[in-house]
């Protein structure tokens, strides 16, 4: 192992070994109210392609462990060698210290000890690590040679061709179901950025004006869907996620607007669709109770999550391979992580990790993660 990836733990890891027969997944340590940051890393980690890219970077500079100058402030580099040890064997958890120092850089509201926003930090990670991404002096040869060997990483390489500069895996070529791997999983995808390629998706955003017809419209880039939930006809108390979907997509009329093209107040029709769909689609769910009683369920699809593109003819069909829940209020709750590994769901809380069921069901669910089937 690197000496690079050994500076992601502390010190007092090292000794605490797991056994990847009962477990093949890895803790992370909270540093202090991080469980939303590390539920984020736990998803992201079982997130097939970029578990792939991590598996087929390359080893870093080695330096002194624990000398901070090995990362150069590359989140990419500390990203991609924490997603190695999650899956390494080795640990029972990690310490995810690195991303915590180099992120809290620029957002210093992640560098405190306070309760954040498991989406928030969901949505800056990603960018970060898509601009970083996007410089020319952090690529590096990615030839296959994965940084860790162990059990599972075999199991999750063994039919992997090796990835040449400017190829990231793309969920085309991949199976819906996380932890496996099809043999084209590196196909060549459009811009050879692993972020951009699987998370970005584009929504059209139409304006008819309902006394000339003219319309506008504007398309604007997205990591993540956020879904207001909504009462729906299935069973008091209970909500269906599809169901708020939909909805979402749903033609709005507005009164009283003024046309840029006309000149005239009156009544305009607002309608929202996905022009692109990503690989990966995640969700966020928000959810606005006025009391206690108002709470809802959400049932949620494990298999054939499906979204409408522009053309109403045209349908994506996703598959569920991690979700993240929220306990308690912004300032003071819990966020844990749960994923699907080889057809099992496994809790990431923390330090702790353990054989999970989904029951489809839950009224703490705040975010899900889908893969794109076919």
């Amino acid at each position: 192992m690197s000496r690079y990836v050994e500076r992601i733990f502390s010190p007092r890891d090292d000794h605490f070994k797991k056994y990847w027969s009962d477990n093949p997944l890895s803790g992370m340590r909270n540093l202090g109210n991080t469980c939303y940051m590390n539920s984020v890393i736990q998803s992201l980690s079982n997130t097939q392609q970029l578990r792939s890219y991590s598996f087929h970077h390359a080893k870093p500079t080695q330096g002194k462990a624990g000398d901070k100058t090995i990362y150069r402030g590359s989140l990419v580099r500390a990203f991609t060698s924490i997603v190695n040890a999650l899956w390494s064997g080795e640990y029972s958890f990690v310490t995810p210290l690195a991303i915590k120092d180099i992120v809290s850089e620029n957002h210093a509201q992640f560098g405190k000890s306070d309760q954040n926003d498991a989406h928030e930090f969901l949505l800056i990670l990603l960018e970060m690590l898509d601009d970083e991404l996007k410089k020319k002096d952090t690529e590096m040869s990615l030839s296959f040679s994965p940084t860790i060997v162990s059990p599972i990483v075999l199991r999750l390489t063994r039919n992997l061709k090796p990835l040449s500069l400017g190829e990231t895996p793309t969920a085309s070529s991949s199976s819906s179901e996380s932890g496996k791997v099809s043999d084209n999983e590196t196909e060549k995808s459009q811009t050879g950025n692993v972020i951009s390629d699987n998370f970005e998706g584009k929504l059209k955003r139409k304006t008819e004006c309902m006394g000339c017809h003219f319309v506008s419209e504007q398309t604007e880039s997205f990591y993540c869907l956020s879904i207001p939930l909504k009462r729906t006809s299935i069973s008091f108390g209970l909500t269906s996620l599809q169901k708020c979907i939909e909805l979402f997509f749903q033609d709005e009329f507005v009164d009283g607007w003024k046309c840029d093209h006309c000149g005239q107040m009156c009544q305009a029709k607002l309608s929202t669709s996905l022009h692109t769909t990503p690989n990966v689609l995640i969700i966020q769910l928000i959810k606005d109770y006025p009391t206690k009683a108002d709470k809802l369920k959400v049932v949620f699809p494990q298999e054939d999550l499906t979204i409408q593109k522009e053309n109403n003819n045209n349908f994506d069909f996703y598959d569920l391979y991690s979700y993240i829940t929220h306990t308690g209020n912004l300032s003071r709750g819990h966020y844990i992580s749960y994923n699907k590994v080889f057809g099992q769901w496994f809790c990431c809380d923390d330090e702790k990790v353990s054989k999970s069921a989904l029951c489809g069901i839950s009224d703490s669910i705040y975010l899900l993660f889908y893969e794109k089937k076919g």
